[in-house]
């Protein structure tokens, strides 16, 4: 523990000769400097400490190694190797800067006293198990594929959870963009629905009783008519427009309303189509893009907003890289 204390350093080892150890890195010095991948922070709250590495004993291990220690108004908080070189629950590998602002996060959501909700945890693997089939030993499974213990991603999720609520708290509460800005944009931005079709498509097999001949002179005089050839089988009318078009059928937007087009031979029989319905070009209107025009507004907001609580959580800490 001594050594811990002295060296900031984590040898989670069982050594017989801690103590000698201790005695060895006690009189290391530290320097401190500015990591190269750390900005827009204050050079005074980023430590990078270096000392040689401990040399072991035949019968001494080691078993992890701290990477950066947080310290917060509210406590500190430790990131090992292990916590690096494993994956998220989402499968994502992260680099140690996004560790640290995850446990500066948990910080102070401890500072601000929004404790992390167990129960709140409860109800979500049970969402999770729920809406994928998985028992409770499936799910440990998971865990276990992504490289923690049950207990391990019991914990995950928490500080999942907690980080969640700490930027609702901070960044998503001021995402509120006006309306007059949404409005000014929805002008200047105009989107426009192309001309739709409702149609039908027929398909008629080869008539083995007659040719192709007499059976195409049928369904044109079908087509135009629309009496006799009784049993042909329309599909359910559809919406499409013509960029949703092969090139070989624009002609079905040339078709008149409750037209039919004239038979297209393929290599089983005849094609029909019948035009039903026709919605002309018009302008999406703003009700049909208020959510989507307040999120394109929203997102460089909330990176500025994320951007300056980064700033001030990293203000208010201090990192020390090992």
């Amino acid at each position: 523990m001594k050594k811990l204390l002295v060296c900031l350093g984590l040898v989670i080892a069982l050594v017989p000769r801690l103590n000698a150890h201790a005695k060895h890195d006690h009189g290391k010095q530290a320097h401190a400097h500015t990591k190269s991948d750390v900005s827009n922070t204050s050079q005074k709250n980023v430590v990078d400490k270096k000392e040689q590495p401990l040399t072991f004993k035949s019968e001494e291990f080691l078993i992890d190694t701290i990477q950066a220690i947080v310290y917060g108004q509210s406590g500190a908080e430790i990131i090992t190797m292990s916590d690096v070189e494993r994956p998220s629950l989402t499968g994502q590998m992260r680099k140690i800067d996004d560790l640290v602002f995850e446990r500066m996060v948990i910080l102070d959501a401890a500072k601000h006293k929004i404790p992390m909700d167990e129960e709140a945890v409860d109800k979500y693997l049970q969402q999770i198990m729920r809406e994928n089939g998985m028992t409770p030993e499936q799910l440990n499974q998971v865990f276990t594929a992504a490289g923690y213990t049950p207990k391990e991603g019991r914990e995950q999720f928490s500080i999942m959870q907690t980080v969640n609520t700490m930027l609702d708290f901070k960044v998503r509460s001021g995402l509120i963009v006006p309306r007059r800005d949404i409005e000014l944009y929805y002008e200047a931005h105009p989107e426009t629905i192309e001309a739709q079709y409702l149609v039908q498509y027929a398909r008629v097999p080869f008539d083995t009783t007659q040719g192709k001949d007499a059976q195409r002179k049928e369904l044109v005089a079908y087509a135009k008519t629309g009496k006799g050839n009784g049993g042909i089988a329309w599909s359910d009318p559809f919406w499409i427009s013509k960029d949703e078009v092969a090139q070989d059928k624009i002609f079905i937007f040339d078709l008149p309303v409750g037209t039919i087009s004239p038979p297209q031979e393929t290599a089983t029989g005849f094609e029909l189509y019948r035009v039903k319905d026709t919605k002309e070009p018009h302008l999406r209107t703003l009700d049909e893009r208020y959510r989507e025009i307040s999120d394109i507004l929203r997102q460089p907001r909330y990176q500025q907003l994320l951007t300056d609580y980064r700033t001030v959580l990293m203000t208010g800490s201090i990192i020390v890289y090992l």
